[in-house]
C-alpha cells in the first residue's frame, strides 16, 4: 500500500514537473514569437502587424503541437525560429517595398504577404516531410561547413537589421545607424536593456527563466520610463512603440477574407525565396537534431524530425500561420526545467493557443523594444558565433568563406549569399578533391600476380618480366579535376625505358565518373591501340559500365573482366605465350608431371616419388577435396586447373586461389594435420597425383633422400608464395 502511495506521489511529481516545464517553454515560445512576428511586420508593414502577430502566436501553438507528439525527442519543443523568420522577413520587406512603388498603400500589402507566410510554410512542410518520408535526412553530413556558419552569420546579420527596424523604424545600414543619434530613448533603452541581460548573466549563471524574465524587466523600463516622460500608452503606440490592438485569429486563415486583394504575381516572383527558405529550414532542423543529440545524448532520428516539421508546417500554413520547427534552445531549457515526456510540450501548445486567443487584450500593451531587445541579442550572437569567434576555429580559406557569404547576404540579400556559398563550396571541393588524385595504386606483374598458382619456372619469369604488365587501381568519383591524371600517368610508363605491353585499369575502388572522364578513357583506348598495347578494364559496375559506352570507351579495343584478379591472369598467359612458358591450363594435355618436377629432384629421387603418387581423374566441376574433410594428402596439379573456393554467406562462393599444372594444392592439411579450409574444385577436366601422408613416411623411412627433396620443394613453393605476397603488399602501401 505505502509502495502504491509513493508511486501515485512520484506520478504526481512527474506531472507537476511536466506542467511546470511546460508553462515556462510557452512563456519563452511567445517572447520569441512576438519578436519574429515584430521582425516581419516592421518598417513599411508596421500598421500591419496584427495581421503579422496572428501568424506568429498561430505557428507557437500548432507547431509546438506537432513537434511535442512527433519528433524523436520526447522533450522537444517547437515554433517560430530566427533562421527562417529572417528569409521571411526579407521576402515580406521586398513585397511592400514593390507595391509601395506602385502607388499602394502599406495596408494593401497585408493580405500577399500574410499568404506568402501560409504558402511558405505550406509548400516548405509538403518538401521537408518529404526529404524524411525518403530518409535522405543525413544529407546534411554533405552540406559544408564554412557554407552552414556564412548561412548562419548572415541570418545574424538579418535579425539584426529587423532588431532596427522594430526598435529605430531604419534598416541596418550606414545611414541607419547615424539615425541612432537622434533615436528615441524610449525606443533604444529597454531594447538595449534586454540585450544586456541576456548578453551578460549567463557569463555567471543560466537561470530557465532568462528570456521572459529579461522581457519582463524590459517592459518594465519602458513602462517606467513613459510615466516619468509623461507620455501616455496612445502616443507611445502612436508612435510604433507598443503594438496595435490585434485582431488575431488562433484557428483560421484571416487573410482569405480579403483573397481577391493577394497579388499572385508578386508571390511567383518570390519562388526562389520559398526555395531558399525550405533549404534554409531543413537545414537548421537537422543542425538543431544534431545539437540536441550532441546535448542530451539521446539518439536522434533525423528523417522522423523532417516529418514532424513537415506535418508541422503544412499544418500551420492551413491556419494561417507562418513556418516553424524544433527549437534546441527552447527544447534544452523544456529538459532542465523537468520535462519528462511529451506532455510538458503538449501542455506548451495549449497555454499558446489560449495566448493566442486572448493576444487582442494581452499584447495591446507589449513594447515592441523589448522584443528588438531580444532581436538584439540573437542576432549579435549569431554574427558574434559565426563572424568573429570561428576565426579561431577554422582554416584562414573557410573563415575567409564564411566572411565572403555573410558580405553577400549583407550586400545582396539572402538569396544570392546562399546561392554564391554553394557555387564556391562546389568550386573549393572540386579544387580539392582534384587534388588528392584518383588513382589508389599502380603496379605491375613483378610485384602484383594474379591468384593463379603456377609453377616456379613461370613465376620467375613472370618476375623477371613484370614490367611489361602494367595496372592502375582507381578510386574515388572520377570527373574531369582527376581523369586527365590517368592518362598522364599512362602515357608516361610507355615513354619510360621499359614500356608495358599490356595495360589494366581497375576500377572496385572507384565511386562513380562522369561524362568527361570517360571520354579521358576513349583517349587511353586510342593511345593503347596506337602503340599495339592490349588494354583492359576491371571491377567495372553496370554503372561504369554504361557511362564508358556512352561516352565511346569500351569498344573493340578493351578487354573487359569481373575483377583484377582475372585480368591479372588474362595478361599473364599472354606474357607466357610470348615467352613460350604457356602451360595451356584450359584443357587436358597430358603434359608430364615429371617436366615441371625435375629441375627440383635428381633422377632417382624423382622417380621415387612418382612411383609413391596415386592419379585423380577430374572432370569440370569436380572436387579434389571439400571443406572439412581430414587433410591427410597432398596433390600434385598435372594438367588442367583447380580452384580454391570458399562459400559465402549470401550463397554461392568465392575464389580465393587457382592452380594449374606443375603446382600443389592440400599442403598445409598434410602438414598440421586439420580438416580442409576451402573446397578445391576442377575448373576444366583435370589431372592430379596424390601423395598421402602413409606414402610419404613409407618414403622418409625407406628412400630419406627423395623425402628431403620433396620437403625442399613444398618449402620453395611456399616461400615463393610468400614472396609474391609480401611484394604485393608492399605496392598497395
Amino acid at each position: 500500500m505505502e509502495s502504491n502511495r509513493a508511486d501515485r506521489s512520484s506520478g504526481s511529481g512527474r506531472l507537476l514537473q511536466n506542467l511546470a516545464a511546460g508553462t515556462l517553454s510557452c512563456l519563452v515560445t511567445l517572447s520569441y514569437s512576438a519578436g519574429y512576428g515584430a521582425m516581419i511586420f516592421s518598417g513599411g508593414l508596421k500598421d500591419c502587424l496584427a495581421s503579422g502577430m496572428s501568424a506568429a502566436l498561430t505557428a507557437s501553438w500548432v507547431v509546438a503541437l506537432v513537434v511535442a507528439a512527433g519528433s524523436s525527442f520526447r522533450f522537444a519543443i517547437g515554433g517560430p525560429d530566427s533562421n527562417a523568420t529572417a528569409v521571411l522577413a526579407l521576402a515580406a520587406a521586398s513585397i511592400a517595398s514593390r507595391m509601395a512603388a506602385e502607388g499602394l498603400p502599406p495596408a494593401a500589402a497585408a493580405p500577399t504577404v500574410m499568404a506568402f507566410l501560409s504558402a511558405g510554410a505550406i509548400l516548405a512542410g509538403a518538401a521537408l516531410y518529404a526529404i524524411g518520408a525518403l530518409k535522405w535526412g543525413r544529407m546534411v553530413r554533405f552540406i559544408p561547413h564554412p557554407v552552414t556558419g556564412g548561412f548562419l552569420a548572415g541570418t545574424g546579420y538579418l535579425i539584426l537589421d529587423g532588431a532596427f527596424r522594430v526598435a529605430a523604424g531604419a534598416p541596418l545600414t550606414a545611414d541607419g545607424l547615424r539615425s541612432l543619434s537622434g533615436a528615441d530613448p524610449l525606443a533604444l533603452g529597454p531594447a538595449l536593456l534586454v540585450a544586456g541581460i541576456l548578453f551578460v548573466v549567463p557569463r555567471f549563471r543560466r537561470p530557465f527563466f532568462l528570456v521572459p524574465a529579461a522581457i519582463a524587466l524590459g517592459a518594465a523600463a519602458f513602462y517606467c520610463w513613459m510615466f516619468l516622460s509623461g507620455r501616455s500608452a496612445e502616443e507611445c503606440r502612436a508612435a510604433g512603440l507598443l503594438f496595435q490592438r490585434l485582431d488575431a485569429s488562433p484557428w483560421g486563415p484571416s487573410f482569405l477574407i480579403h483573397a481577391r486583394e493577394i497579388r499572385w504575381d508578386i508571390l511567383a516572383a518570390h519562388i526562389p525565396e520559398f526555395l531558399a527558405m525550405t533549404m534554409v529550414t531543413g537545414i537548421t532542423i537537422l543542425l538543431n537534431a544534431t545539437g540536441l543529440d550532441l546535448a542530451t545524448g539521446k539518439d536522434a532520428d533525423f528523417d522522423r524530425e523532417l516529418r514532424a516539421a513537415g506535418l508541422a508546417n503544412m499544418a500551420s500554413g492551413a491556419l494561417g500561420g507562418m513556418p516553424g520547427y524544433q527549437s534546441i534552445s527552447r527544447s534544452l531549457i523544456n529538459l532542465k526545467a523537468g520535462a519528462s515526456g511529451r506532455l510538458a510540450g503538449v501542455w506548451c501548445a495549449g497555454l499558446c493557443f489560449a495566448a493566442a486567443a486572448a493576444a487582442p487584450g494581452l499584447f495591446a500593451y507589449f513594447p515592441k523594444p523589448a522584443l528588438a531587445g531580444l532581436l538584439l541579442y540573437l542576432g549579435a550572437s549569431l554574427l558574434a558565433e559565426w563572424a568573429v569567434l570561428s576565426c579561431r576555429k577554422l582554416p584562414r580559406r573557410e573563415y575567409a568563406l564564411i566572411l565572403t557569404i555573410l558580405a553577400v547576404i549583407a550586400w545582396k540579400g539572402f538569396l544570392a549569399g546562399v546561392a554564391f556559398g554553394i557555387v564556391v563550396a562546389c568550386v573549393l571541393f572540386a579544387f580539392s578533391y582534384g587534388r588528392t588524385g584518383c588513382i589508389r595504386h599502380e603496379f605491375d606483374a613483378s610485384v602484383r600476380s594474379s591468384n593463379v598458382e603456377r609453377p616456379i619456372g613461370q613465376m620467375e619469369i613472370l618476375k623477371g618480366n613484370g614490367g611489361r604488365i602494367y595496372g592502375i587501381g582507381l578510386q574515388g568519383f572520377l570527373f574531369f579535376g582527376t581523369s586527365n591524371e590517368i592518362l598522364d600517368r599512362v602515357r608516361a610508363r610507355i615513354a619510360s625505358a621499359a614500356p608495358p605491353s599490356w595495360v589494366i585499369v581497375d576500377f572496385r575502388f572507384a565511386s562513380g565518373l562522369d561524362s568527361s572522364a570517360a571520354l579521358s578513357f576513349v583517349k587511353l583506348e586510342q593511345i593503347c591501340a596506337s602503340r599495339g598495347i592490349a588494354l583492359a578494364f576491371s571491377g567495372l559496375n553496370r554503372a561504369f559500365r554504361e557511362s564508358l559506352r556512352k561516352g565511346g570507351a569500351m569498344g573493340e579495343g578493351a578487354a573487359e573482366f569481373e575483377d583484377l584478379d582475372r585480368a591479372l591472369e588474362w595478361a599473364e598467359e599472354g606474357l607466357l605465350a610470348r615467352e613460350g612458358a604457356a602451360a595451356g591450363p584450359a584443357e587436358v594435355t597430358g603434359s608430364d608431371l615429371e617436366r615441371h618436377l625435375a629441375p627440383h629432384f635428381d633422377r632417382e629421387a624423382l622417380a621415387k616419388l612418382l612411383e609413391s603418387l596415386e592419379t585423380v581423374e577430374l572432370p569440370a566441376g569436380a572436387f579434389l577435396f571439400r571443406r572439412g574433410e581430414r587433410g591427410d594428402s597432398i596433390y600434385f596439379v598435372e594438367s588442367g586447373r583447380v580452384s580454391v573456393s570458399v562459400p559465402l554467406e549470401g550463397g554461392g562462393s568465392a575464389r580465393l586461389r587457382a592452380f594449374g599444372a606443375g603446382t600443389i594444392a592440400g599442403e598445409m592439411g598434410l602438414y598440421s594435420g586439420r580438416p580442409r579450409s576451402a573446397d578445391v574444385v576442377a575448373d576444366v577436366p583435370a589431372r592430379a597425383r596424390r601423395l598421402t601422408r602413409e606414402r610419404l613416411r613409407e618414403l622418409e623411412r625407406d628412400f630419406p633422400r627423395a623425402a628431403i627433396q620433396f620437403h625442399n620443394f613444398v618449402a620453395k613453393v611456399l616461400a615463393a608464395r610468400l614472396a609474391a605476397a609480401n611484394e604485393e603488399m608492399r605496392s598497395l602501401m
